[in-house]
C-alpha cells in the first residue's frame, strides 16, 4: 500500500505546513560565550590606525556600561564615530560537522546613529571571506532565522540594509543556520563561516554614539539528533497542491540528513507530485523557494 503526504500550500496558512526550521534538531553539543578579555580567537579585528572598533569599559553620553560586566565591542569607548567611516570587526566559526551541523549566534547591541544615513551591517561569508552577503540576502544554507535583525526596507545611504537610528536601549539578537545542505558548496569544502559586523558613516559629521556589541555566544547543536513527534510525517510520496497561484514557479528541494541535495523540482502546476517511493527511510528536509527567495522548510520522515 502506498502512503503519499499531501502538503496544501498558500501564503495565508503557510506556518501550519511549512516552517522554517529555528528550532534545533539535535542535541547541544558545544556552548561559548566569546570572551574579550582574552580575546577569543574566534574574534578579529582588523589592525588598521583608523578602525574605531575597540575593546573597553564603555564611557559615552548612551553608551555608558557594558551590558555584562565591564568591557564590550564598541565603535570607539570615548568619543561619537566620525564621518566617512567603514569600519569592522570579523567573528569566524568553524563548521564542524563532526560535532555540529546547526548553530545559533546571539549577542545583545545597542545603536545610535543618524537615521537613515549612517548604520549597521551584518554580512556573512562562506568562502574564507572571499565574498560577503547582507545576512538579509544569505541563502548559502538550508534554512536561515533571524531574531531581532533588521530587514531590506530599514536602509541606510546607498540603499544597504542596516540597523540605523537609536535601538532606545539592549536589544537581543539571535542568527540561527542549518549548515549541512550548504547548497553552494560541497561537503568537502566546508570550513570557517565568517561573520562581519560593519559600521558605516557619511561624510556629514554627528555627536551619536554608533554601536556596541556585548554578550557573545555561539551554541551548536548534532543535526542528527531527536526528532520531535510534532515535527514528523511518514510518507511514500509527496503530493503539493497550490492554493495560491503566486507560488506556481516555487522550486523544491528535499534533503537527506546528511545534507546532501538529492531531489529539486519546479511547482509548475497546481498539483505537483515528486515521487520518493525509491529512496532509502529516514529523515529528510523539504525545502520550498519562492520566486522572491522565501525560503521554508518542512521536516518529514519516510519509513
Amino acid at each position: 500500500m502506498r502512503i503519499h503526504i499531501l502538503l496544501i500550500l498558500y501564503i495565508g496558512s503557510v506556518s501550519s505546513l511549512f516552517a522554517q526550521i529555528y528550532e534545533p534538531f539535535g542535541d547541544l553539543k558545544f556552548q561559548d560565550t566569546l570572551s574579550l578579555d582574552p580575546l577569543h580567537d574566534w574574534i578579529e579585528i582588523p589592525d588598521s590606525n583608523n578602525n574605531i572598533w575597540q575593546i573597553g569599559e564603555p564611557q559615552k553620553t548612551i553608551f555608558n556600561s557594558a551590558y555584562q560586566n565591564n568591557l564590550a565591542l564598541i565603535t570607539d569607548t570615548l568619543n561619537p564615530y566620525p564621518d566617512s567611516i567603514d569600519n569592522c570587526f570579523v567573528i569566524s566559526i568553524p563548521f564542524l560537522d563532526s560535532l555540529y551541523g546547526e548553530g545559533i549566534l546571539s549577542f545583545y547591541h545597542q545603536f545610535d546613529t543618524d537615521t537613515l544615513k549612517d548604520g549597521c551591517v551584518i554580512e556573512i561569508s562562506n568562502d574564507e571571506g572571499l565574498t560577503w552577503t547582507n545576512i538579509i540576502f544569505d541563502y548559502s544554507t538550508v534554512s536561515q532565522y533571524y531574531e531581532g535583525l533588521y530587514d531590506e526596507n530599514d536602509t541606510i545611504a546607498g540603499g544597504i540594509p542596516a540597523y540605523s537610528g537609536f535601538s532606545n536601549g539592549w536589544q537581543k539578537v539571535e542568527i540561527y543556520w542549518w549548515w549541512l545542505a550548504q547548497v553552494t558548496k560541497s561537503s568537502s569544502d566546508w570550513g570557517t563561516f565568517k561573520v562581519k559586523f560593519r559600521f558605516i558613516s557619511d561624510s556629514i559629521s554627528n555627536s551619536k554614539d554608533g554601536w556596541i556589541i556585548d554578550n557573545i555566544e555561539f551554541k551548536g547543536y548534532d543535526i542528527a539528533g531527536n526528532v520531535h513527534n510534532n515535527s514528523i510525517t511518514k510518507f511514500d510520496n509527496i503530493i503539493l497542491e497550490v492554493l495560491d497561484k503566486s507560488l506556481i514557479n516555487s522550486k523544491v528541494e528535499l534533503y537527506d540528513i546528511t545534507g546532501k541535495l538529492i531531489e529539486i523540482a519546479k511547482i509548475d502546476n497546481i498539483i505537483k507530485t515528486i515521487d520518493i517511493n525509491e529512496f532509502q527511510n529516514g529523515i529528510y528536509i523539504l525545502k520550498l523557494l519562492t520566486e522572491n527567495n522565501t525560503s521554508l522548510c518542512q521536516k518529514i520522515f519516510k519509513k
